[in-house]
């Protein structure tokens, strides 16, 4: 009976510590960098959102098509993969993807952005960011 009793605990322990904890669930930054359009760098400064809970990243826009929504491709304890592409025959095509580094601060996307009927790219931008964890003001 002992060892039964140790090996339920043993086993709750674990799926306590992989709950996460609601504030955990979406995590803001605050990002100061650069923007370059078609090769020219610009500085920016603006939100990245990262919801653990519905897989996604927010913040990347592009003049053409507006937001630029990324999926969670992996999360380490180091380091957050984002990536999309539009499906086909929209206004426009596009293809986002980058990193967070979860130690540094330092974020890094690019995107590419298409004209279904035009051959040729519309758009590129490559995002080189410095983040921190937003809090808020007031």
């Amino acid at each position: 009976m002992f060892q039964h009793r140790s090996c339920a605990i043993a086993l709750a322990v674990p799926l306590v510590a992989l709950s996460p904890a609601q504030a955990d669930d979406v995590l803001t930054l605050a990002c100061q960098g650069t923007i370059e359009v078609d090769a020219k760098p610009e500085p920016v400064s603006m939100s990245v959102v990262v919801n653990f809970t519905t897989r996604t990243v927010e913040g990347f826009t592009d003049p053409l098509v507006g937001a630029l929504p990324a999926h969670l491709s992996a999360v380490t304890e180091g380091t957050i993969i984002f990536g999309n592409a539009s499906d086909p025959g929209g206004a426009a095509d596009y293809s986002i993807y980058g990193s967070i580094d979860r130690i540094t601060g330092d974020v890094w996307a690019e995107s590419w952005v298409l004209k279904p009927k035009i051959p040729g790219r519309i758009g590129w931008m490559r995002y080189t960011l410095k983040c921190r964890p937003a809090q808020r003001m007031f």
